[in-house]
């Protein structure tokens, strides 16, 4: 391997974004829930959580090959690989494709339930970039879909059931992340002055807050009604407080900074990740004495 060939390594493993890899570890969400914690499932939903660490590595580099122009003019984005040159269009062109027909091929071979909804999440994305991201609201909703599709990715290879009110929680959080990114977008734009997002045009901080109001009133209820009509327990109840103080110390950092990404508030804010961990813990040590016989 040439010595040109290596230093372009650490620019092509940046442009895989293996930070936003933690989004997809709403593949674990339904059989962690439904505690089916056997080494095979957790085997089988482990390596659908490497399929979509491929198939979303690939399209962020088509995003990035997509967005080219627009990344170039903006402030941070134009530090990405592809954006400063770091690393060819051709080359992040052949590392999607190759990235994108190996992760079909596994989820094929893991399961048809799980190639059908990789295909579904392809599919959207081409959608989002030819289409939908030029489209106030669908653009949004497109990003969520991302979400929801990685739980029902989890759900299929352990085959476990989803409950309704189990997606619609993760619909309504990842379409909450949506708003607080594109805030953060706007609040971006009004320091710099620089717009490289055309929708951008179509929204307002009063009209995203508002949507925000309402979208937080929703996650709350159906959060509350999952824990009482499809959690395995009703004493998931409990992990409530947990919900409501992450969803407010989220929307509080998007507020005093720019927080473009979920990922970068959970890594750099300790009392979020903080309330991340309880939550987990008290969701793991609920499921666990409901499994022992100790709760109804």
């Amino acid at each position: 391997m040439s010595a040109v060939s290596q230093n372009r390594l650490p620019a092509l493993l940046e442009a895989l974004r293996p930070r936003q890899w933690i989004k997809n570890g709403f593949v674990f969400a339904a059989p962690l829930f439904a505690f089916t914690l056997e080494v095979e499932t957790l085997a089988v939903v482990g390596a659908a959580f490497l399929v979509f660490c491929a198939i979303s590595s690939a399209t962020y580099l088509v995003n990035d090959l997509f967005d080219l122009e627009e990344d170039r003019l903006h402030p941070v984005k134009r530090k990405r690989p592809l954006a400063s040159g770091r690393i060819r269009s051709s080359t992040a062109l052949v590392v999607a494709l190759g990235l994108g027909a190996v992760a079909t091929v596994s989820a094929f071979w893991l399961s048809r339930g799980l190639a059908g909804v990789v295909v579904a999440y392809l599919g959207v994305q081409i959608a989002y970039n030819l289409i939908l991201k030029h489209l106030l609201i669908l653009d949004i909703m497109a990003l969520a879909t991302g979400f929801v599709l990685r739980a029902v990715a989890g759900g299929v290879v352990a085959r476990v059931e989803l409950s309704p009110w189990f997606l619609f929680c993760i619909a309504l959080l990842a379409f909450y992340l949506g708003l607080e990114k594109r805030k953060s977008e706007l609040t971006r734009v009004d320091r710099t002055g620089v717009n490289t997002r055309p929708i951008l045009s179509s929204y307002s901080r009063d009209y995203v807050s508002q949507i925000e109001t309402a979208v937080l009133a929703c996650i709350l209820m159906a959060y509350a009604l999952w824990t009482i009509q499809g959690a395995p327990t009703a004493w998931m109840m409990l992990t409530a407080p947990f919900v409501l103080y992450g969803i407010l110390r989220y929307q509080y950092l998007s507020v005093r900074e720019i927080v473009e990404r979920p990922e970068e508030a959970l890594f750099r804010d300790r009392p979020l990740l903080t309330n991340v961990v309880l939550w987990v813990l008290a969701c793991f040590a609920i499921l666990a004495l409901r499994h022992l016989g100790r709760l109804g």
